[in-house]
């Protein structure tokens, strides 16, 4: 009897290890010199799963995985999102990654989207890659930039996660979205504007009630250096600034960029209006706005509600004129 439920209790643990599966991860990057550090790491958490060093340009992890998960490759200015599922992944020197069925649809998905220009089309499109990926690496992944173009309430994201896979449930990602959204709710056009308080590298404090319900429209753009869209809307911005300026204040917050970056690009771009700079990566100011992208850009009333956001290029210019004319 002792033998039978000892074979019984083997027989269930082979059954629970079935999904765990070797991977391996192998790609090269030209001109990486040797000694380059590159991270895996998980797309949920942001946690390092492991790090390799290049060599001669060539790079490899190995390990094993209970199912399949999206995963992100750091090092330098790389940044390549992908699945890691049982098999061997092939980085090209694009970035593009084979080997696997997720990757395969991954890379399906990412040549699709070229070609999808209106954000609802993207919505439902991202919508409908969850419904089918639910219980895989590319579910939560879906769901992500679903929320990021449908922009649902919190309820609404309360409703989905009723019926959602218990790791897409307790998935750290899945609970900032949320705190996004109920942000979102409360700095919603209409809204009184929320305030901040940095500190900069003198200690002084900086507040956005410095620039925001002064009996001036306020124009409030957050940005960083390091990002290519919000280089390309200075050279609006700046033309809104010649034309609007005595109207209006006009402020940059710098968020998600290192402060001797951020301070660098100001000269670079030749800003004429003040920008907002901690003494660290700033996270606060889009936390309490629920800003998941940039640029975005905020205009406030002179009694400081909100009374635009998110818009950029023609609308911003439109909707600028619009108000202060």
């Amino acid at each position: 009897m002792k033998h039978l439920l000892t074979v019984i209790a083997v027989a269930m643990l082979v059954m629970a290890c079935t999904d765990v599966k070797d991977y391996t991860i192998a790609g090269s990057i030209p001109g990486a010199p040797d000694s380059t550090v590159l991270y895996l790491t998980n797309y949920d958490t942001g946690d390092t799963i492991d790090s390799a060093v290049v060599e001669k340009e060539q790079f490899s992890f190995k390990g094993t995985t209970e199912g399949s998960f999206m995963a992100r490759l750091l090092g330098g200015p790389h940044r390549i999102d992908f699945v890691v599922e049982g098999g061997a992944l092939v980085i090209d020197t694009l970035g593009n990654v084979t080997g696997t069925p997720l990757n395969e649809q991954l890379n399906a998905i990412s040549d699709s989207l070229d070609k999808i220009e209106e954000e609802e089309v993207a919505a439902n499109y991202f919508h409908d890659i969850y419904e089918k990926n639910r219980d895989n690496g590319l579910g939560l992944w879906a769901l992500s930039l679903y929320t990021m173009y449908a922009a649902p309430s919190a309820s609404q994201i309360d409703s989905m996660l009723a019926t959602a896979p218990e790791q897409v449930k307790q998935s750290k990602r899945m609970a900032k979205l949320i705190a996004s959204a109920k942000a979102k709710d409360v700095t919603a056009v209409g809204q009184p504007f929320a305030d901040f308080a940095v500190a900069d590298s003198t200690g002084a404090e900086q507040r956005l009630s410095d620039y925001v319900g002064k009996g001036k429209w306020a124009i409030v753009d957050f940005w960083a250096s390091w990002c290519g869209p919000c280089r390309r809307e200075m050279p609006n911005l700046k033309e809104l600034y010649g034309r609007f300026g005595q109207k209006a204040n006009f402020l940059g917050v710098a968020v998600w960029d290192e402060p001797a970056d951020t301070r660098v690009a100001i000269k670079q771009l030749e800003l004429p209006w003040p920008v907002i700079v901690g003494t660290k990566r700033l996270t606060e100011p889009t936390d309490i706005y629920g800003i998941d992208g940039i640029p975005h850009i905020i205009i406030f009333d002179p009694q400081g509600k909100v009374a635009a956001r998110g818009l950029q290029g023609e609308e911003l210019a439109k909707k600028v004129e619009e108000l202060l004319k």
